[in-house]
């Protein structure tokens, strides 16, 4: 087994920041080096140069299944609202995110590059995918509240004509029943 990694030992919080200086790509690894080194870690150069290739090996699989939702979400186009081929997209990032987790711990069998996943890189992936998740809810919820909304103002531009056009009550509350498919009360009397 490969010896970790000298940044592998630092706590989850320090590797979080230093991840996410080397993705911004505003810092070298001199930057980098001397930051860490004002946390008071003895750090090698060396060891975040190979750290960052690490990273920049994710973020290249990161970057290219985000090129990948992109494309797929240009190609569908409007009928993206409905949520079927959002659910479609959450699960080939879902897909692609295991395929890069694979990697990190399995590492290639052809290159024997990668392998060594930490337990932080799982944490990521596990928070990755759970944000995946909460993003499909809250488009759920988002969708069903656009449609209601929708139903509701439906509702109000029947009842106002229906009104205007000197309808019962009972006429404009069956409509009212058609559009919004609840019953509603005090529909009032017409004019």
């Amino acid at each position: 087994m490969a010896r970790k990694s000298s940044i592998d030992l630092l706590p989850a919080e320090t590797v979080a920041d230093l991840k996410a200086r080397m993705l911004s790509g505003k810092f070298t690894l001199d930057d980098l080096t001397d930051w860490l080194n004002e946390q008071g870690f003895e750090i090698s150069r060396s060891a975040v140069g190979r750290y960052s290739m690490r990273v920049e090996e994710i973020g290249v699989h990161m970057r290219e299944s985000q090129q990948m939702a992109e494309a797929l979400a240009a190609q569908v186009g409007p009928s993206f609202k409905d949520g079927t081929q959002h659910r479609m997209l959450v699960d080939i990032l879902s897909t692609l995110a295991f395929r890069v987790m694979t990697h990190a711990v399995a590492g290639d069998k052809e290159t024997g590059q990668g392998g060594g996943a930490s337990a932080q890189d799982l944490h990521f992936m596990a928070r990755t995918l759970k944000d995946i998740a909460s993003a499909s809810k809250i488009t759920d919820e988002r969708e069903r509240a656009i449609a209601r909304i929708a139903r509701e103002e439906a509702a109000e531009r029947v009842e106002e004509a229906a009104r205007a056009s000197g309808l019962s009550a009972d006429v404009v509350s069956s409509i009212k029943f058609a559009v919004l498919g609840v019953e509603t009360s005090g529909a009032g009397e017409a004019g």
